[in-house]
């Protein structure tokens, strides 16, 4: 069993009923009211590496920044565009943020890893029971893009130097959600 899951204990909330019609949005207006539990899920996950990204101030934790915007971004009911621009901003920042504390891009894009592997486990635990492909798969295009965000704000001198900030962001505000067809129980489009 991995390290998330037998940390966690089965919390009250995973027993909650969600109407079949609406369980995607009733599953992610779950996962924002035990957001702190989501984020303490990714500590759990990090394990060691945890100690090293955190800060004496939570509040700035840029991780948690991250989860929120990607949270609220999954509750709009536009999808115009597919991600919102606040949530490859925050990723952004997460980036830059990372570098000018010395973390290495490896344990960065760890974190987004371990990011998706916690809304997994919370969603399991949430709804034993369900699967949610749309919500899974809206959570694995916003997690991806905010990775990608967070490494191009990594390198976000690199780009400045070659005249392509803030441009280099706008393209990930160009990103095509290829589970934006998908309906519960649905399929991938290719």
């Amino acid at each position: 069993m991995s390290p998330i899951v037998s940390a966690m204990p089965t919390p009250p909330y995973s027993r909650s009923a969600v109407a079949a019609c609406n369980a995607a949005t009733g599953m992610l207006d779950l996962l924002v009211q035990h957001r702190n539990h989501l984020i303490d899920v990714w500590r759990i996950g990090l394990g060691p590496d945890a100690a090293v990204l955190l800060r004496s101030d939570a509040c700035t934790e840029p991780m948690a920044h991250v989860v929120d915007a990607l949270l609220s971004d999954l509750l709009r009911q536009s999808r115009d565009p597919m991600i919102a621009p606040e949530s490859v901003f925050a990723a952004a920042v997460h980036g830059t943020s990372r570098r000018t504390q010395g973390i290495g891009l490896d344990l960065v894009l760890r974190e987004f890893d371990v990011l998706r592997q916690a809304t997994s486990t919370m969603l399991r635990r949430l709804s034993p029971s369900q699967t949610h492909p749309e919500l899974v798969g809206r959570l694995d295009f916003v997690i991806t893009t905010a990775s990608l965000a967070s490494l191009r704000g990594y390198h976000r001198d690199e780009f400045d130097a070659l005249g392509q900030w803030p441009s280099t962001l706008d393209d990930l505000l160009r990103a095509e959600d290829p589970w934006a067809d998908v309906k519960d129980g649905g399929t991938l489009k290719h």
